[in-house]
């Protein structure tokens, strides 16, 4: 869980998973959750990373290493 991510200021490094463009982390790894914005790596050789109190429009690319 990370509790603080901060759009436009903080990375997220998900370049190990193989996702190839930020479409697929949205529409097809993605949920938005009560908690906030759920990512399902478990397929990918992860696990489940929330990002509380984040929604899908809190995420760009920008703020994710693919």
């Amino acid at each position: 869980m990370i509790a603080d991510f901060e759009r436009g200021t903080d990375s997220l490094d998900l370049g190990l998973f193989g996702i190839e463009r930020m479409r697929v982390l949205k529409r097809q790894l993605s949920e938005e959750t009560p908690q906030g914005l759920l990512i399902d790596l478990e397929g990918r050789g992860g696990g489940f990373l929330l990002l509380e109190g984040a929604g899908l429009g809190d995420l760009t690319g920008g703020d994710v290493i693919l």
